[in-house]
């Protein structure tokens, strides 16, 4: 999997963003293969304590419509979504951006007249713009699939929620293992491509992430754990440890769970461990979407 999107910076001291909820509004809407919407909302910069507001009674706009096919404001930048031609499903950072021309920071000075630009390069402010606060993802069918629509263009899914916190979930979910079962914990990949499959969780440290799972027939007697890091340190249930038990030699069993991933040592891979307790039968892993905690997210 691709990711598009700056790199992290150093800052001297941690930026301030105010008393004011970080994020509230601001909400994607996938309008079609090629363009989605952003509802009215208020956004902190990244690295100063301007607000960027995007708001109807100002603007006489009740959302914005961002189009792949363009290049600058309200789409793709620096360069248009038709000549990356994404080996595999790709994530894009989007972002909220604005000009601080003129206008001293603080809350009561909210720049308005913003813009919304989807990072094809680490270089994605165009000309007049100098605030920018990431304000989701969204996912490019790839040439490799699974694809909703042409290479190129977005791949569906729904984003949820309103505030520090948005969860994305896909319309096909992705497979992320298949296989004999493991008695030690072994890495599942949420980012990488098995059977043609890409992952769409960012490289990012503790993602809670959504999944489904089904159990071969053959597994009575077994536990099944999934872990965040590969132990058992914490006593499940916890955010970092799931045990689903009493597995069937009947029937296949299914079910879903949640966890947070974690980032491979070499920043590489997001990823989660699981394991059998005991020989146990094969079983299928699927992703179907996870939680970007924008809040604390800073890029």
């Amino acid at each position: 999997m691709a990711f598009f999107g700056p790199k992290p910076k150093t800052f001297k001291t941690a930026p301030y963003y105010g008393s004011d909820p970080f994020i509230s509004g601001l909400n994607l809407t996938v309008v079609d293969a090629n363009t989605f919407t952003i509802s009215p909302g208020v956004a902190r910069d990244l690295i100063s304590d301007y607000a960027i507001s995007f708001d109807p009674l100002s603007t006489g706009l009740q959302n914005i419509t961002v189009d792949l096919r363009n290049t600058g404001p309200n789409g793709c930048f620096p360069v248009p979504m038709s000549t990356l031609l994404p080996t595999y499903n790709t994530v894009y950072c989007v972002y909220l951006i604005a000009n601080t021309a003129g206008t001293t920071t603080g809350s009561n000075n909210p720049l308005v007249n913003p813009a919304v630009v989807v990072a094809t390069g680490n270089e994605f402010l165009p000309e007049g713009y100098d605030a920018y606060r990431r304000i989701g993802y969204i996912f490019v069918n790839g040439v490799n699939g699974p694809n909703t629509g042409p290479v190129g263009t977005i791949n569906l899914w729904i984003q949820s929620g309103n505030g520090n916190e948005r969860l994305y979930q896909l319309q096909t979910s992705r497979i992320r293992f298949s296989g004999a079962g493991a008695t030690t914990y072994s890495p599942i990949s949420l980012t990488s491509n098995p059977s043609g499959q890409a992952g769409i969780v960012p490289l990012r440290n503790g993602i809670f992430c959504t999944f489904t799972y089904r159990l071969a027939v053959g597994t009575a007697g077994d536990d099944i754990f999934f872990s965040t890091d590969g132990y058992d340190a914490i006593t499940a249930p916890s955010p970092f440890v799931v045990l689903i038990g009493n597995t069937t030699t009947t029937a296949q069993s299914e079910g879903n769970f949640s966890l947070l991933s974690q980032l491979n040592a070499n920043g590489t891979d997001t990823q989660i461990f699981y394991k059998f307790s005991g020989a146990g039968g094969s079983i299928q892993v699927n992703n179907t979407g996870f939680v970007d905690s924008i809040g604390t997210s800073l890029i």
